[in-house]
């Protein structure tokens, strides 16, 4: 199975992209925790996942998916079951 190429652009800044190989496809929704060779951790969630094709030179191309995101923030909200008074 070949890997997916994707490239997240964190907070719409074009010089704060990733690009990386998956072999999962990336989903709307999915938050993602990315660490920075400082060692600083930041959890990230997909706004727009879009599939673009790039042409190469000759006649090939690939298929790239483009992320954007946004910064997550983890909310003390619990959903389940919880003690009524």
């Amino acid at each position: 199975m070949l890997p997916y190429k994707i490239k997240f652009i964190i907070e719409d800044k074009k010089s704060s992209e990733i690009s990386f190989e998956s072999n999962e496809k990336p989903v709307k929704g999915e938050i993602y925790t990315i660490q920075n060779v400082n060692g600083k951790i930041e959890e990230v969630r997909l706004t727009e996942v879009n599939k673009v094709i790039v042409r190469t030179d000759t006649s090939e191309a690939i298929l790239e998916y483009r992320c954007k995101t946004e910064k997550h923030e983890a909310t003390a909200t619990t959903i389940g079951f919880g003690k009524r008074d």
